[in-house]
């Protein structure tokens, strides 16, 4: 940061230019703080929309009002405006070029609202049958939005054109999923819709089940025809595309960066996810790159994190995992620093297997394959890339062939030989089981690795809660979000990477895989909550929690920078300033909270913690208390 102010001083980049990049730039992270409350609903405040520059914000409530504020200079309300919606508005947005007199606004009374301030009217449409989740608009023109509904269907509005029509007749459907994907019997609830700002080409929708779908809205099919659309791509966290069970997560909120090039996906019941749109990425594409170099001050500075994440990994106390994820934050940060060393990888890939939390093995997994394209690869990594095979129930073929390079590589060692013992190498084939000399000698191998019996009783525990799992049966849905439930769900058996469709117009669709996910905040109770790049150059993300706190992350190495008191029950909107460093957020309170970077950093070391769900007292407070303001 300093950098970008001296070069600004000197001449070589323009104070615009300047702005923009410190606009989210990293080391701001640690340093937002309340900045101002705003107070003026009655009610819980679901929504916040920034206009094109920045002077205004837009809310909407269960109050069925938007007001209109002016939070930079007067710091106070400009104006409300009852829309004439009887339930909770769930969506809002100013209308581009339209003077900020226009918005649009989406509600649970199946309606959506186009409402004028300067001559208090509102135009109704009632095209759809089911709650308006979401409203969107195009960055480029005044005339056209869309919304997205749970009666499975996204619809384009033009307010250039008269519009009088009934949810069975009307003809401005322009992405139909009813009857496709089923969550419901009706089809797939949508939840969310966004527009990819440097191309409006690209529309992404996201509804309950694990995918996030991306539209060309030039090849969409008419809806006279009444075919299901063709996604252009779509996009999962592997671990919710396995299993012969749908999970119940699903994304909640779906937006793209400045640029276009990235997406995030902030999931109901698991993390938020960061996909690349315009290269993607696959299970056979993870590999160091080729011509990887950095300069000996960075690979210095990632050999110091590397360090602390040894120690911290070798410190098992009280069989708990915080050092494991003291480790695993310190490897986030020299992997981030130096992405060519593939003995890093191995390390994290070792600590995310023993955490267990979810999802926590195909990310092991991931990383294993990126410290095997390395071009020095170390005894330890094979060691740990066969353990996670055999915890994984991976294929008997691969952990041979893992076994066997091991053993030419490093004819020596001794656990090798074991393993080559244990396992007749020459004789297996693909119908051969896995026999109890193998699981024996992984277990001594295990210890080893973790160098202390407390770590290695912690891991043997949790294999055989694993087991005890995989075991159990899967239709109770009521014990789906629990604790243990969650923090073992990851521990599942490697599937195809491509989900087999349930039409045919959807073959030989390869799901796309994140490149980043950022953890610690919890996400079940609310189904609006929303996930945001910071700043024009979008090196933040900042998502709510249903503890009421506002988490701020790191893009690169997906490690918390802050976590921030910004309700007091549930963050649900999150907002950046197109221009300046300003953070708007709202939720189950009736006040919106501005943040802003100040000259003192937080102090404070954060590591993820594993957010449960809430008790049953606390979820009986929280109704209590919304059934009396209402």
């Amino acid at each position: 940061l300093t950098q970008l102010i001296h070069k600004r001083e000197s001449g070589l980049i323009t104070p615009i230019s300047t702005r923009k990049k410190c606009n989210g730039h990293v080391s701001l992270g640690p340093k937002y703080q309340l900045q101002t409350t705003l107070e003026g609903h009655s009610r819980c405040v679901n929504r916040l929309h920034w206009n094109e520059t920045g002077t205004y914000l837009v809310s909407c409530s269960d109050d069925t009002s938007v007001i209109v504020w002016d939070p930079t200079r007067m710091k106070k309300k400009v104006a409300t405006y009852e829309t004439g919606h009887s339930r909770n508005i769930l969506g809002v947005r100013f209308l581009p070029h339209s003077n900020d007199d226009l918005i649009v606004t989406g509600a649970m009374d199946d309606k959506v609202g186009l409402h004028s301030l300067s001559s208090q009217s509102t135009i109704e449409y009632r095209c759809h049958n089911e709650w308006v989740k979401d409203v969107e608009v195009d960055p480029s023109t005044p005339h056209i939005f869309w919304s997205a509904s749970e009666d499975g269907t996204v619809r384009q509005f033009d307010r250039r054109m008269r519009h009088v029509c009934t949810p069975t007749t009307c003809q401005n459907v322009l992405v139909d999923l009813r009857g496709k994907y089923p969550s419901t019997r009706s089809g797939l609830e949508l939840t969310c819709v966004a527009i990819n700002k440097a191309n409006s080409n690209y529309l992404a929708v996201a509804g309950k089940d694990c995918f996030v779908r991306v539209y060309d809205r030039r090849n969409l099919p008419c809806p006279s025809r009444k075919e299901f659309p063709r996604p252009v791509m779509a996009m999962a966290p592997k671990h919710l595309q396995e299993g012969s069970k749908r999970t119940r997560a699903f994304p909640t909120h779906v937006c793209f960066s400045r640029n276009g090039e990235e997406l995030i996906a902030n999931y109901s019941g698991d993390y938020v996810y960061l996909f690349d749109v315009v290269k993607g990425t696959y299970s056979n594409e993870y590999a160091i790159p080729k011509n990887c170099k950095r300069s000996r001050a960075e690979m210095a500075v990632a050999a110091v994190h590397k360090d602390l994440g040894d120690k911290a990994q070798k410190r098992k106390i009280n069989n708990t995992n915080d050092n494991h994820n003291r480790a695993i934050y310190h490897y986030n940060d020299a992997i981030a620093i130096n992405p060519c060393d593939g003995s890093s990888y191995s390390d994290r890939a070792h600590s995310l297997m023993v955490r267990g939390w979810k999802g926590d093995n195909d990310w092991a997994t991931r990383d294993i394959e990126m410290a095997l394209s390395a071009t020095e690869v170390n005894a330890k990594t094979y060691k740990i890339a066969i353990l996670l095979l055999n915890k994984t129930s991976g294929p008997l073929p691969k952990i041979v062939r893992l076994i066997s390079e091991a053993r030419s590589r490093f004819p020596n060692d001794e656990d090798f030989q074991d393993l080559e013992k244990a396992l007749d190498v020459k004789n297996v084939n693909n119908n051969q089981e896995k026999g109890p000399p193998l699981e024996k000698v992984c277990k001594e191998m295990t210890g080893k690795l973790l160098e202390t019996s407390a770590a290695n009783s912690l891991l043997q525990e949790k294999t055989e809660r694993e087991k005890g799992n995989r075991d159990s049966s899967d239709d109770d849905d009521d014990d789906f979000f629990t604790d243990e439930n969650w923090a073992l769900s990851g521990f599942e058996a490697v599937k195809p990477d491509v989900f087999k469709k349930e039409s045919p117009e959807d073959e030989d669709l390869t799901i796309r895989l994140p490149t980043q996910r950022f953890v610690g905040h919890c996400n079940e109770e609310t189904d609006i909550k929303e996930a945001s790049f910071l700043g024009d150059s979008g090196q933040l993300i900042a998502a709510g929690s249903d503890r009421g706190s506002l988490y701020i992350w790191n893009k690169t190495s997906g490690n918390i920078l802050n976590v921030l008191k910004g309700d007091g029950d549930t963050v649900n909107s999150v907002q950046s300033h197109p221009f300046d460093c300003l953070i708007a957020t709202s939720g189950i309170d009736n006040t919106i909270k501005l943040w802003s970077p100040t000259a003192q950093p937080h102090s404070k070391f954060y590591l993820p913690v594993y957010e449960s769900r809430l008790s049953p007292r606390l979820r009986l407070q929280r109704l209590i208390r919304s059934l009396l303001v209402s």
